[in-house]
């Protein structure tokens, strides 16, 4: 069963912006993995929360960005969690793609998420 994709995050940015940095992550095959100083519960139906140690800041992650944290424990191919996440929502690969790309860059900016080229 797919369902439509919800949002990953609230963007209190410039929404073109975030999009040109994040379709960088698109043209270059990278790994993605849970930063070590960033705890990780979650929420019932309502998606995850994620605390970084070491700002004490944290972020609340809808369902789906919960899905996806949960696949990057591990180093993971970005393209492996699209096409992991491809098979549960409706969006096209190419709109998930996207998506997913703006939410690494987000939290890759606030230290939660490594990103790497994928050797």
């Amino acid at each position: 069963m797919t369902r439509r994709c919800p949002r990953t995050i609230q963007r209190s940015v410039n929404v073109n912006d975030c999009i040109k940095h994040a379709k960088a992550h698109l043209s270059r095959p990278i790994t993605i993995a849970a930063a070590p100083h960033v705890a990780f519960r979650k929420l019932s139906a309502e998606g995850a929360v994620v605390l970084h140690l070491k700002s004490a800041a944290y972020f609340r992650l809808n369902e789906l960005g919960a899905t996806i944290w949960g696949m990057v424990q591990d180093e993971t191919p970005f393209n492996e969690v699209v096409s992991r996440i491809s098979s549960l929502y409706e969006e096209t690969p190419a709109e998930l793609e996207t998506e997913i790309a703006q939410f690494v860059d987000e939290l890759a900016s606030r230290d939660l998420l490594t990103v790497r080229p994928l050797s």
